[in-house]
């Protein structure tokens, strides 16, 4: 009785909520260390000018590397390495907390390589873009 009275529950005409998601970008340099809240974890965060550090959420199948720090794609390949200067758009929906940035979160659709660390920033035309 109960499972018949849950599944009509389930049929119950209601309302549909859909939302759009807001879109933007950051940018900043690539940098990583150990999880701020004192837990032995590695992460990697891209740097503000101001100094605040964003924990990115990278494109599906990208990986994080360390000892060397690096970034890569989906094939395995290095898209950025230690202090690169990266752009990134995606939804600014927040989505929460991370262990790697408390607060402070974003959700990479796109990466975009500005300058090598060291080197000078690429014109327009020099930039790649990386797009998953």
């Amino acid at each position: 009785m109960l499972v018949s009275a849950l599944a009509f529950a389930g049929c119950v005409g209601g309302t549909t909520v859909t939302t759009t998601h807001t879109y933007g970008a950051m940018s900043g340099r690539l940098v990583g260390g150990l999880s701020p809240g004192g837990e032995l974890v590695e992460c990697l965060w891209l740097e503000e000018p101001s100094g605040r550090r964003v924990d990115v959420f990278w494109p599906d199948g990208w990986d994080e590397g360390f000892h060397p720090l690096r970034l890569l794609d989906d094939r395995g390949h290095v898209v950025a390495r230690e202090g690169d200067e990266l752009a990134v758009s995606g939804p600014t929906d927040g989505i929460g907390d991370s262990i790697c940035s408390p607060g402070t979160t974003f959700v990479a659709e796109q990466v975009e390589v500005l300058s090598r660390a060291g080197t000078v920033p690429a014109t327009e035309t020099q930039r790649e873009s990386m797009t998953p």
